[in-house]
């Protein structure tokens, strides 16, 4: 067997590893920050803020949030997230439900 076809295995290796790392750290660069809170009712959630956006993952999914006041209120128009870098209030508009936070340590 060729020398050459025999390191095509490995070139393909090469590849796909830069290719993960790669992306890894463009979706690394993008975040600002991560804050995880904590609701009175034990309820967990995280907040990612994006340049232009947050992106909320909680128990029930992860959601993007539009900025409605840049840094301080965001919404996809069910979710209202009030965010500060200690406290944050999520609300529910479809069931009414909201919750004071506090950022978990």
């Amino acid at each position: 067997m060729p020398l050459a076809l025999k390191r095509i295995p490995s070139l393909s290796v090469v590849v796909a590893v830069t290719a993960l790392l790669a992306t890894t750290a463009w979706t690394a660069a993008s975040a600002q920050s991560n804050l995880n809170f904590v609701c009175e009712d034990g309820d967990r959630f995280v907040v990612e803020f994006l340049e232009d956006h947050v992106r909320l993952r909680d128990g029930s999914g992860i959601f993007a949030l539009a900025a409605v006041v840049p840094g301080k209120i965001y919404s996809d128009g069910r979710i209202v997230l009030h965010a500060g870098r200690t406290r944050a209030t999520l609300e529910r508009i479809d069931s009414g439900v909201s919750r004071e936070c506090t950022i978990e340590s």
